[in-house]
């Protein structure tokens, strides 16, 4: 079945937010929607689903193909029960009686519901929840194009995980955003990029994509970075020479030519913005020791006798479902919450900062609400104008948006405001809880950049397995009470994880796994083996080159339907391809026939190996 788009066009006054789009989906599609905010990934998704209407073009889907939209924003859902409120989607999407309960028991559990959730109405669940209630009714749907925006927003990393092996296991089609990187490699084969109202198609992975597109724009990144090295070059001389009389010709000169300048853009999820987070200079090796930490709200346990020590230069990320006490632990340690048992022991000397996340935005109540941002950054931060502005321009305040009142601020860009003046002040400790909640995958990677280059330690609560995997050292594990220290990364710590559950019930990692029983082989026994006949030696002989000739042709095979079918995809990126109906079914069609046969010469060489 396939949905097609055809010259889309929609415009929000003078502005062509989308221009001419057009593109064809199948049940096969995996697709990553990409580009800078306000770009129109959110419209063009709600326009191809039906939500919204377009200026003009048409959406045309195969008669019994059925598509739904999983919103990031609150959704209206009625005050009942939460298990009623799913169940009205069975109404347009019928299953059997015994699939419906099977579904969203699975996909419940999956997305972090538990069985007592199930009778609770839907009013009464957090925002995050909430969001996760218009992603469980699309998944229990199943319908056969699915339209996901931002659905890893709010997961924690178990259910991110979960999210992903389910995705893999559909066969509907399905195009979604989200600022995931490790989500995108591993959930799509397909970017499309909107850039300035158009629409661009690049195969692969987000890194494959984005390998692509900045290869396609070096020649523009360097002339943008001459570019910023001479308005920085003229700048310096204007500012050195702006009140000497004998240089006041040559400094409206340059002013003149300043201003005639035309800056050199590139796209905002493509500029990696360099800044460096300050050190104070000096810590002692030995930054933190923790012993026997225990946390009880009331009657309820937190965590128990935890112990682990952070040493300079570590990099601690700690993980876990939420609601198991990760943000408590950082309270604990940062001094901002007491009321526990055993000792937490700050090394002599350490500077800490802490950022609290989406917890508390803008503490300080003398901050008159007309500041701006570009005023509260500098204020509250540290640093000279210009690294002021370059952290803000990092950390997606771009243009005007210096200007804007912080009144006027969303939630997720006061949290980014007070991440970037956090972050600005020297430190020789840095804890951070979900320090990339609110940033883009640009902004991601200006942070991940910015904290390799840095002297001091850095303690943080992440569910971004990319974020973890790029930066963390070490990690600690809470799950039902426990701290659970590892002493190396994201790869040491899913090595000591029990294995993935096959029926998909349960979370992806499920209990830790430290003592697991290595079982000492038996010994080998000594077997005398009699010597073959000239007739078995020789039939085993020609057994033996028959498979590896067989293995031969395989190879060629399996690299000439490789080949074929990556031909075949370059052909969708076509315009006469992608905006014909016709003509991209066929190319699909015939994409999924090779890659059948893949998978039957791959399953055959397999056997011939093993």
């Amino acid at each position: 079945m396939q949905i097609s788009a055809q010259n889309i066009s929609l415009a929000f006054g003078d502005r062509d937010l989308l221009d001419d789009i057009s593109f064809t989906m199948n049940e096969k599609s995996r697709i990553a929607l990409v580009g800078a905010n306000g770009e129109g990934k959110t419209t063009l998704m709600r326009v191809v689903a039906g939500l919204e209407s377009a200026d003009s073009g048409i959406i045309a889907k195969d008669k019994n193909a059925t598509l739904l939209y999983a919103t990031q924003a609150r959704a209206n859902l009625d005050d009942i029960p939460l298990k009623d409120e799913v169940f009205k989607v069975f109404e347009s999407f019928p299953h059997e009686e015994h699939e419906k309960e099977s579904i969203f028991s699975l996909v419940s559990k999956g997305l972090g519901f538990k069985r007592e959730d199930w009778n609770k109405n839907c009013s009464l669940f957090s925002q995050g929840y909430q969001m996760r209630i218009s992603l469980l009714k699309v998944l229990c749907a199943s319908p056969t194009f699915m339209f996901l925006d931002e659905p890893t927003n709010y997961l924690d990393i178990d259910t991110r995980l979960w999210l992903l092996k389910y995705l893999k296991s559909l066969s509907g089609g399905y195009m979604l955003v989200s600022h995931d990187r490790y989500f995108l490699d591993e959930a799509v084969n397909e970017v499309y990029e909107i850039e300035k109202g158009r629409l661009t198609r690049y195969s692969g992975g987000y890194t494959d994509y984005e390998t692509k597109r900045i290869k396609d724009i070096e020649v523009t990144i360097k002339k943008a970075e001459e570019q910023e090295k001479q308005i920085k070059k003229t700048e310096a001389f204007i500012e050195r020479f702006r009140y000497k009389a004998t240089k006041s010709k040559a400094v409206q000169s340059k002013i003149k030519a300043l201003d005639k300048i035309e800056i050199i853009e590139l796209p905002r999820h493509l500029r990696h913005v360099k800044f460096t987070i300050p050190y104070v200079g000096y810590a002692p090796n030995d930054i933190l020791t923790v012993d026997g930490l225990t946390k009880y709200y009331t009657d309820k346990c937190i965590f128990k006798d935890a112990s682990f020590y952070v040493r300079k230069k570590d990099r601690i990320g700690i993980v876990g479902r939420n609601g198991e006490g990760k943000s408590t632990l950082l309270r604990l340690i940062t001094g901002s919450e007491g009321d526990y048992t055993g000792t937490i022991k700050l090394g002599e000397n350490v500077k800490l900062e802490y950022f609290k996340g989406d917890e508390s935005l803008f503490i300080n109540e003398n901050v008159p609400l007309s500041t701006t941002v570009f005023d509260y950054a500098k204020n509250y931060g540290d640093g000279d104008e210009q690294n002021v502005k370059n952290m803000l321009g990092a950390f997606m305040f771009q243009g005007d948006d210096i200007l804007k009142s912080v009144s006027v601020l969303s939630g997720g860009e006061r949290s980014r405001l007070e991440l970037l003046t956090c972050i600005m002040h020297p430190s020789s400790l840095l804890v951070l809880d979900e320090p990339t909640n609110h940033l883009d995958i640009a902004s991601k990677d200006v942070l991940i950049n910015a904290i390799k280059n840095y002297d001091g330690t850095l303690i943080f609560v992440s569910h971004d397995v990319n974020f973890i995997k790029e930066i963390a050292t070490k990690i600690i594990h809470i799950e039902n009470q426990a701290v659970n220290y590892f002493d190396g990364g994201w790869d040491y710590y899913t090595s000591r994880m029990r294995d993935m559950n096959v029926e998909g019930e349960d979370l992806v990692f499920g209990k830790i796994n430290l003592n697991k029983d290595v079982k000492t082989p038996e010994s080998v026994k000594e077997v005398k083996t009699e010597k073959l006949s000239y007739e078995d030696a020789k039939r085993l002989r020609n057994e033996k080159n028959a498979r590896e000739r067989r293995i031969k042709t395989l190879d060629s095979q399996i690299d000439e339907t490789t080949a074929n079918i990556k031909m075949l995809e370059d052909k969708l990126l076509l315009k006469e391809v992608y905006t014909s109906f016709e003509k991209s079914k066929q190319v699909n069609n015939e994409i999924a026939t090779l890659k059948e046969a893949l998978e039957a010469l791959e399953e055959e060489w397999l056997n011939l190996n093993s």
